[in-house]
């Protein structure tokens, strides 16, 4: 009988915890169940699922978090050790920049610019473009 209930809870843990996960910025959802065959769509949401000791394996592309842990979001969980690693060849990025698009051009007597509009937020200090950073405008 112990044996059943040794094997009962063994299952039952396995199913709550993950120890590894698959994440992929093009192909990835948050709702999948983090196979290699149905991963995540977000590094956030992998921390979540597998905690403290567990592996993120991040396939190629980009992924533009601005944060992969911002200290609440696993609570009471003071000492978290998560490594990334790839899940194939290529290139994995962590890049806390968005992409802006709708760019208007716009021509005036002082000359040509562009105009977008976005919700940038108040954390909004750098802009790039072409990955180099552009000076910061004084006003």
């Amino acid at each position: 009988m112990s044996l059943r209930v040794t094997l009962l809870l063994a299952l039952l843990s396995s199913a709550t915890a993950q120890t590894t996960c698959h994440v992929s910025s093009t192909t990835g959802s948050d709702s999948n169940d983090c196979s290699s065959g149905s991963p995540l769509l977000t590094i956030n949401q992998c921390i979540t699922r597998v905690g403290s000791g567990g592996t993120c394996y991040l396939s190629p592309g980009t992924f533009r978090e601005a944060s992969a842990y911002n200290g609440s979001l696993i609570t009471g969980v003071t000492d978290l050790t998560i490594a990334l690693a790839p899940s194939t060849v290529g290139e994995a990025t962590i890049d806390g920049t968005i992409d802006l698009s709708g760019w208007q051009t716009l021509s005036d007597a002082h000359g040509t610019y562009y105009r977008t509009t976005a919700a940038l937020g108040d954390s909004v200090w750098q802009v790039f473009v072409d990955g180099a950073p552009l000076t910061p405008a004084r006003w």
